[in-house]
């Protein structure tokens, strides 16, 4: 995935640009692989996509957890919307050297939020992972 040189021309292979609405889709180029065609890989990378396929797997960083207080629509990732669906199975937390000092209390805010909507009804909790990113 990404830029290919095709002799003189660079291509970018992977991402197929979709209309109505605009989006881009991650796709297979091999006929032969699962996730050739219109399908393409299950993955979102824009906000907006994430909010209306709600994922099981969840990477992102302090900053975009943050984001969840401002934007409403954030409310389908952990199923609080109608119909309700299960939230996270996993989230993982990138860029952890970002939470040393001051802003490290604030991510400890948010952490126990995030906890508290991931709870299923049986209250047991996804897992959490955190990873520092090299």
């Amino acid at each position: 995935m990404g830029p290919v040189r095709a002799g003189a021309n660079w291509q970018v292979k992977g991402y197929v640009r979709k209309t109505n609405p605009a989006f881009v889709k991650l796709a297979c180029e091999d006929p032969d692989c699962p996730f050739f065609g219109p399908e393409g890989l299950p993955l979102e990378v824009v906000d907006e996509g994430l909010y209306n396929r709600p994922p099981t797997l969840l990477i992102g960083t302090v900053d975009k957890f943050a984001m969840l207080t401002w934007r409403p629509e954030a409310r389908s990732l952990f199923g609080l919307d109608n119909p309700p669906k299960p939230p996270p199975d996993l989230i993982i937390q990138d860029e952890l050297h970002l939470i040393s000092g001051p802003l490290g209390s604030m991510v400890g805010i948010y952490e126990t939020g995030i906890e508290e909507l991931c709870r299923r009804g049986d209250g047991v909790l996804p897992r959490l992972s955190l990873r520092r990113q090299q």
